[in-house]
């Protein structure tokens, strides 16, 4: 599963939105969130990210290359989407000085799931799942 924020920005970039100093200067400081768990998707795509900077910067690659490269992986990455009850699940609030994420875990799918609205959640299944 990619993490919202990451997929935000590497489509703002890949729309010419931000530059890839921008992307660079965004995706630095929060690498090693994005690589606490190496086979994520997140980390194949902030190691793509890197790996295209580095690239780009040695002339081996093209920014246009990098942003085709970029889509590729993006678009390699497929998620599962499953709607169901809050019935059955456990609330866990966390705060922060700007805003509350509600989190809800499913006994039955053994699986964290983000609040989507007050009727339902969406579970995310990312293809290294069992």
């Amino acid at each position: 599963m990619i993490s919202q924020v990451l997929k935000e920005k590497i489509e703002q970039y890949l729309q010419a939105t931000i530059s890839a100093y921008d992307l660079e200067e965004w995706v630095v400081p929060r690498q090693p969130f994005f690589m606490r768990f190496p086979k994520s998707d997140d980390a194949d795509l902030v190691s793509t990210i890197d790996l295209g900077l580095v690239e780009m910067s040695h002339g081996i690659r093209t920014e246009e290359e990098f942003k085709l490269m970029l889509q590729e992986v993006l678009n390699s990455i497929r998620g599962v989407v499953i709607a169901f009850s809050l019935a059955n699940t456990n609330l866990i609030e966390n705060s922060s000085h700007n805003r509350t994420n509600r989190l809800h875990w499913s006994p039955v799918l053994s699986r964290h799931s983000w609040l989507v609205n007050n009727d339902s959640i969406i579970f995310n299944a990312d293809r290294n799942s069992g």
